[in-house]
């Protein structure tokens, strides 16, 4: 991700709130059609950019955000290629740091039905997992129920199917156990 281009959009919807909002809708629908690389990396950074930017917005601005905004994630998570994957991974990590997890529930929500819309097969599954690791490790002890929902998750698919999301499940509870006995 280029950091000044998320810092630009970050700015820019902190200093001007959801001005420039209708703008950018209809981009943000489009993009997150494509699966093109160049499409979903440009989607990631805004949406990390706006995600960042609206952290003091209000209430009813920041649901109205999330009402837009969770099915273009889902749509674009849904779309995820091999090149696409650390970019989704950064740019979640990046709108969960330094964040109160409750003004974060919408993503945070949206990232564990995850599992529930798509049907993709191991590589989708297993990104998702790279991806939900990445913006639960930035929250550590604050989520304690999402965290119960995904041990769960994680429980009832030790034997899953795919070796792919088997080994991701196992490096989840490995990189788990060692922050608990660390």
């Amino acid at each position: 991700m280029t950091c000044p281009f998320v810092f630009g959009t970050q700015g820019l919807f902190r200093n001007f709130g959801d001005a420039f909002l209708p703008v950018f809708k209809p981009h943000l629908s489009r993009l997150a059609q494509s699966s093109q690389e160049s499409d979903q990396r440009c989607l990631a950074e805004i949406m990390t950019g706006l995600v960042r930017g609206s952290k003091h917005w209000g209430f009813t601005k920041t649901s109205q955000l999330w009402e837009f905004l969770s099915p273009i994630l889902k749509s674009a998570l849904s779309q995820v290629t091999v090149e696409t994957l650390f970019d989704w991974g950064t740019a979640i990590s990046t709108m969960s740091e330094s964040r109160d997890p409750r003004k974060l529930h919408w993503l945070f929500e949206t990232l564990m039905e995850f599992p529930t819309y798509v049907e993709g097969g191991s590589f989708l599954e297993a990104s998702w997992l790279y991806i939900l690791q990445g913006g639960f490790a930035q929250q550590e002890w604050r989520i304690p129920e999402l965290l119960q929902g995904l041990l769960d998750y994680l429980q009832q698919n030790l034997a899953h199917s795919y070796k792919n999301v088997r080994d991701h499940i196992g490096r989840y509870d490995y990189k788990r156990y060692c922050r608990r006995r660390c």
